[in-house]
């Protein structure tokens, strides 16, 4: 990659590589369908640049790897391993049970159809794309109202949980860089939150970027002062490749407690 503008044929290049390696490990005896997920799916993979101005790529590739009730639980994890080792790039593959799809589970091999959805299952048919095989995810539709308001508190929960981990378990050289990315996906976590409460969510981060810019006083009304400016500098460094940012920890704890607080109170007025 030369340049800015080799992104769009790096990116068909990489998954053209990917599916050919997919198909050579036995995809086509063991899979129906291929979903490319998280930020390659939403579009907005994230990139950097090294000392030579050549093009980094930062995001994981999450992909879905859809299977029939038929395929060999071991083949599908072999190919897993098979691909994964043949690229540079870090590749994150998810099975996924073909009756998963087909009736819009939240999980494999669930009983029966859940009364809710989890944001994952909304990002799964709304922020997806399928590449290969059967459009399993373009047949059905879920909509964010079918999203339980519970998954607005988990996201956040979840951050904080990842959060302490990694720093925690971080080696000296990359604790650094790791507390401020987790910090940033924390504030991002509480935007995604308040979107889903206020019915404003979007599985695109750039999506949810404008709609919080659109809404910058309601949003600092329920969180609190200050907090769009911190955000967006968050989502330059986390989104755009911007210079390194860090929300001071107790600023960070704030929003988090105005955060639970509303959450709260959207749930109360919702019963």
């Amino acid at each position: 990659m030369e340049n800015m503008q080799s992104k769009e044929q790096y990116e068909k290049e990489l998954l053209g590589k990917v599916i050919a390696s997919i198909e050579k490990h036995g995809g086509r005896d063991c899979l129906s369908s291929i979903i490319l997920t998280g930020s390659f799916g939403r579009g907005e993979p994230t990139y950097t640049t090294d000392n030579e101005d050549r093009l980094v790529l930062k995001s994981d590739v999450e992909i879905g790897l859809v299977f029939p009730k038929s395929a060999s639980k071991s083949a599908v994890e072999q190919l897993m391993q098979k691909v994964t080792a043949e690229f540079k790039e870090e590749l994150n593959f998810m099975p996924i049970d073909e009756e998963r799809v087909c009736k819009v589970y939240n999980f494999n091999f669930s009983l029966r159809t859940p009364k809710y959805k989890t944001i994952f299952t909304y990002d799964l048919f709304n922020g997806s794309r399928t590449i290969w095989g059967r459009d399993f995810i373009g047949e059905k539709s879920v909509s964010l109202a079918d999203v339980d308001l519970y998954e607005a508190k988990r996201l956040v929960a979840n951050r904080i949980g990842e959060l302490i981990y990694l720093q925690n378990g971080a080696d000296g050289s990359n604790r650094e860089y790791l507390r401020r990315q987790w910090k940033g996906k924390l504030m991002l976590a509480i935007v995604s939150a308040w979107l889903i409460c206020e019915g404003e969510y979007v599985s695109s981060y750039h999506g949810q970027y404008q709609k919080i810019r659109d809404k910058s006083v309601d949003v600092e009304c329920a969180i609190g002062t200050g907090f769009v400016g911190e955000y967006e500098k968050v989502f330059c460094f986390l989104r755009e490749a911007g210079g390194p940012y860090e929300v001071a920890d107790d600023v960070l704890r704030g929003y988090i407690k105005a955060a639970d607080q509303y959450f709260t109170h959207q749930k109360t007025k919702g019963q």
